[in-house]
Parts: C-alpha cells; sequence; structure tokens
C-alpha cells in the first residue's frame, strides 16, 4: 500500500514538474514576443498565463495517454522497448525541426 502511495506521488510530481517547465517556457516565448503597450502587457498578464495552462494540460494530456497505451499494450511495449533508440532518432528529429522552424519566423522593420 505505502508503495502505491509512494508511485502516485512520484507520478503527480512528475506530472506537475512537466506542467511547470512547459509553462515556463511558453510564457518565456510569450515575454520575448510582446511588443509592448498596454495592450500587449493585459495580454502577457491575463490572456498567455491561461494560454500556457491550456497548452501544458493539453500537452501532458496527449503524452500521457500514448505513454499508457505503450505501457498497457503488451506487444506495443516489447517493440518499444525493443527499438529503444528510436526514442533518440525521434528527439534529434524534433530539434531538427525547431532549429528549422526559426527560418519561418516573421521579421517585421519599423
Amino acid at each position: 500500500m505505502v508503495r502505491k502511495v509512494i508511485h502516485i506521488l512520484m507520478f503527480m510530481g512528475q506530472l506537475a514538474l512537466t506542467m511547470a517547465t512547459l509553462m515556463i517556457l511558453y510564457m518565456t516565448m510569450a515575454i520575448f514576443d510582446t511588443e509592448g503597450g498596454i495592450d500587449g502587457l493585459a495580454g502577457l498578464i491575463f490572456f498567455h498565463p491561461v494560454s500556457a495552462l491550456l497548452c501544458a494540460l493539453v500537452t501532458v494530456v496527449i503524452c500521457a495517454l500514448a505513454g499508457l497505451f505503450i505501457r498497457l499494450n503488451p506487444k506495443v511495449f516489447r517493440w518499444w522497448t525493443r527499438y529503444f533508440f528510436l526514442d533518440l532518432i525521434l528527439i534529434v528529429f524534433g530539434f531538427v525541426l525547431v532549429l528549422l522552424s526559426a527560418s519561418f519566423t516573421e521579421v517585421r522593420s519599423i
């Protein structure tokens, strides 16, 4: 019983840490993207924290459901653990996409 409670507390801690990290990243990007003015400040104070919370929550739920599917399906779980290098390939692919997306940003001149 105690082990089950410890596992649940660890899982909840991981979820909270993931949510906090995603929200911090979102708010950092929002701060750097703010153009100033009263409307930019109002959006930064009121709209962006709610948006950050919703984006982080949706991301965590989707990842948890995908991980739960992998964990509960024995065939998929065996395949996923057999081809563990696929995780690393997908992480590198994600970083490459993030780096490539920088060239698609909008640049305005005043």
